[in-house]
């Protein structure tokens, strides 16, 4: 939901008619990119673990939110719509600091769920979910909002990034584990087992 909404406050805000309404989506787009890295990291971590005290990973991102009240943002038409130019430095700087220490957690929790993966199914689950993860938000993201910043007439490619890597997302969940007849439960003789996969 909040990728969701993330990916359709871009769109209004490079679409807007005037640089006043662009200003408008584009707070919305910095509140709901900043809540979906923790969400994305509150995710991971639930896998293997439920607890309340999960919901920390919620707070940083309050420093980020207080970065936002000391930036400036100026707005510019480029031939993809309304970009921005964002100072002074440091307060974005922080936010950015926040922003890879997210893409960072996650990262390291997927690499330590894939060690600990107890099957081969399991495992290229993790490898799909990591790989996917690592090139196209850790990497692919920050990379284009750098060439945007450098060059306003870049093409804006974060909604490409983002289908990629639910795409991969859906590849690693449609991924099954075989199925094993519960009928071998019990049977000790290999040829019974063996029998017993033809049969069942």
């Amino acid at each position: 939901m909040l990728t969701a909404l993330w990916e359709l406050a871009t769109f209004f805000q490079r679409t807007a008619p005037t640089a006043e309404a662009s200003a408008s989506f584009f707070y919305i787009l910095l509140i709901t990119s900043s809540l979906s890295q923790p969400a994305y990291l509150l995710t991971v971590l639930s896998i293997h673990r439920e607890k309340r005290s999960l919901l920390l990973v919620f707070v940083p991102v309050l420093l980020r939110f207080f970065t936002f009240f000391f930036l400036t943002i100026t707005f510019v038409l480029t031939p993809y719509g309304w970009s921005y130019l964002i100072s002074p430095e440091l307060p974005f700087e922080v936010g950015t600091a926040v922003f890879f220490g997210y893409l960072f957690g996650a990262i390291i929790i997927l690499v330590e769920l894939t060690r600990k993966a107890r099957s081969a199914i399991l495992r290229q689950k993790y490898v799909i979910l990591l790989a996917s993860f690592t090139i196209f938000q850790a990497i692919g993201f920050p990379l284009t909002n750098y060439f945007l910043t450098v060059n306003h007439d870049f093409p804006p490619l974060g909604g490409i990034l983002q289908f990629l890597t639910f795409i991969a997302i859906g590849v690693a969940v449609m991924l099954k584990e075989p199925r094993i007849p519960s009928s071998i439960r019990g049977i000790n003789s290999f040829q019974e087992v063996y029998l017993s996969f033809l049969t069942d």
